[in-house]
């Protein structure tokens, strides 16, 4: 029970983590480069992105802190995980296009 319990207080803490957040600006950065352009949602949060990366970045902190294998490698008491960038990049290209929907929703779709 207890790896359970360190677990969900690192995943908490992972959002406070400054550290944690200037990877994850590097990564909401990179990726609003590679989908500027993109049509809808997607590259309107890449435009968005891309003026003020912080816009977007709360949103990501929280995929990135539920994301199972990130959260198994958080520290209890500072938050940060052992993970490599690409684990980050992942998660934020992968969560990239439902934040984007949420944050700039189709009108049409009512």
């Amino acid at each position: 029970m207890i790896p359970i319990v360190s677990n969900l207080i690192g995943s908490s803490k992972i959002i406070d983590n400054q550290t944690v957040r200037a990877r994850t600006t590097a990564a909401v950065r990179q990726t609003a480069a590679e989908r500027a352009g993109a049509e809808g949602a997607s590259g309107r949060l890449a435009s968005a992105a891309l003026q003020n990366p912080e816009f977007a970045v709360t949103s990501f902190l929280v995929r990135i802190a539920t994301n199972p294998a990130i959260a198994a490698a958080a520290c209890v008491d500072c938050g940060y995980p052992n993970v490599q960038d690409t684990d980050i990049l992942y998660v934020v290209s992968d969560a990239w296009d439902e934040i984007a929907a949420t944050e700039f929703p189709d009108p049409d779709a009512a």
